[in-house]
């Protein structure tokens, strides 16, 4: 087929006004700055679990396989539940609630081990777990692989928490797991990322140079279509006009060029007296700030505060223990108290969503959210360990309320009262280790006969869990991408 210089012409004038950024076309500089972005992870838990009823959606999905079944968080109208309340109202899209992942150990309690290790303590490492009964947590994991670092990064992890060295992350060296150490400060974690750090890191392009770039290669292809001796003088100034079109767009957009990370120069760090989610949102815009200079591509935050003032801790844990069914009061007051925290991650995942990457695009498309519990409702069970993940990195499916519990419901012990039981919790974090790229020989090891996490059946359950007892790590079904 062929085409006539007119043809040509009018073909070119159509597609320009509106042409996508083509690596091809780009200046050198340009496509060096059009990079892929690193993956990134945040893990985020709370203490004291969460009241079904004011944790997950109040709608029954629709069946997308054998008991899993699903909603779209969009069609949700007004909140998504008593938890996530309006400041997830823009993030339905976004993030993604799991329902009916089970922690299969022999026993369930308060304690640091099971959100990232699916462990429950190991005898004499105390009461909330020192250590875990089994293998290591998945934050420690991942920032030990080479597979997820190719080269050494300048840290291999930030981790926060309002007690000293008080933290979920484990590691585990020739079979002794040993509790890593947290940063207790806003101060803290600031000092500990970009002390002697002088800037560099990578550029974060601006969209609009990337747009003018493109036009840029554009008038230099009209410039040599100019000169074809071929060309009638009507059509050099049909091209012309439509030369100086595009130098009119081009006018128009941003030229700010892109700038390199700098550390912050400055930060009001939480002094005693002011609101407690000041130190939390501190530690998140420094979590922002060293993925944007990839200092690090790992953070941990365990949220300990349920206010601005945590003036009762003993309160907040009192609910932990509270019947949901029959305690309306100790539900509103659990609903505010997880609300707030909810609020803290939200601040977090809108903080991520707004701040360009390397490519230009929002950096949480690039990062995995994840917050998590302890345990799950007030009679320290583990089944439907209440669980969000944002972001999603494009390797898991965003948007969705998904619900893995057996149907029919299930309860041990036929207690009504407890969670219906699911499938393992394992599946989902196995699948965040894949998704950091770690073959299942870095992470097996790590968990008990053979497999991560642990699994003992007959004391904790009735044996609904048998069928899962050889795919407990497999990638979790409908989620995982």
């Amino acid at each position: 087929m062929s085409f006539s210089r007119r043809d040509l012409l009018k073909s070119l004038g159509r597609a320009a006004v509106a042409l996508p950024v083509l690596p091809s076309l780009l200046p050198k500089r340009a496509q060096a700055q059009a990079a892929t972005p690193p993956l990134r992870f945040v893990f985020l838990m709370n203490r004291n679990g969460q009241m079904e009823r004011n944790f997950y959606p109040t709608v029954p999905g629709a069946q997308v396989q054998p008991e899993i079944f699903s909603a779209r968080l969009a069609d949700l109208s007004g909140n998504v539940s008593q938890v996530f309340g309006p400041a997830y109202d823009t993030l339905k899209t976004k993030m993604t609630i799991l329902r009916g992942l089970d922690l299969t150990s022999s026993t369930s309690d308060h304690c640091r081990t099971s959100f990232l290790c699916a462990s429950q303590p190991a005898p004499g490492s105390g009461a909330e777990g020192d250590g875990p009964r089994f293998g290591a947590s998945v934050d420690w994991l991942i920032e030990r692989s080479s597979s997820f670092y190719a080269s050494a990064p300048r840290l291999r992890a930030m981790r926060f928490s309002v007690s000293p060295g008080r933290g979920f992350s484990f590691s585990n060296v020739n079979g002794t797991p040993t509790s890593l150490p947290y940063l207790a400060t806003d101060q803290g974690v600031f000092n500990n990322v970009f002390a002697g750090f002088t800037g560099g890191g990578p550029a974060v392009v601006d969209p609009a140079a990337r747009r003018s770039a493109v036009i840029d290669a554009t008038l230099a292809r009209f410039a040599l279509l100019k000169a074809n001796r071929r060309l009638s003088g009507a059509d050099k100034q049909r091209l012309q006009q439509h030369a100086d079109h595009l130098t009119g767009i081009k006018s128009g957009l941003m030229t700010t060029q892109p700038t390199m990370c700098t550390p912050p120069s400055s930060t009001p760090f939480w002094r005693s007296g002011e609101p407690l989610r000041k130190k939390y949102e501190n530690v998140n815009d420094l979590i922002v700030a060293a993925f944007t200079c990839d200092i690090t591509r790992i953070a941990s935050v365990y949220i300990e505060d349920f206010d601005d003032t945590n003036t009762d801790y003993s309160y907040f844990h009192g609910l932990s223990h509270a019947d949901e069914a029959s305690d309306p009061g100790a539900r509103t007051a659990s609903a505010n108290a997880n609300r707030w925290i909810a609020d803290r991650v939200a601040h977090l995942i809108h903080r991520l969503d707004s701040t360009l990457d390397v490519n230009g695009r929002p950096m949480l498309e690039n990062t995995i959210v994840v917050w998590g519990n302890e345990i799950s409702n007030y009679w320290h069970r583990g089944e439907s360990m209440p669980t969000m993940i944002a972001g999603g990195g494009g390797k898991f499916a965003m948007g969705l309320y998904l619900d893995y519990r057996q149907r029919p419901f299930k309860h041990y012990a036929n207690r009504g009262d407890f969670p219906a039981v699911g499938r393992p919790y394992t599946q989902l974090l196995c699948s965040l280790m894949r998704a950091a790229g770690l073959q299942s020989s870095e992470f097996e090891p790590y968990g008990q006969n053979g497999k991560f996490g642990e699994f003992t059946q007959g004391t904790y359950d009735n044996g609904e869990y048998t069928k899962y007892a050889s795919t407990r790590t497999d990638p979790l079904p409908v989620f995982a991408l």
